[in-house]
């Protein structure tokens, strides 16, 4: 199956299935430590 026949099925732009945002360096360690948050929760 094409990209754009699984987008169209998803109904999502390619443009955004393609996007990698990238943090700002002020933001890493905020990013860092929520994701050890998110790893040593117990569901």
């Amino acid at each position: 199956m094409s990209e754009r026949r699984a987008c169209a099925v998803l109904n999502e732009w390619r443009t955004i299935y393609r996007y990698q945002g990238m943090a700002r360096p002020e933001e890493q360690p905020i990013q860092k430590r929520m994701t050890e948050i998110a790893q040593t929760r117990v569901r």
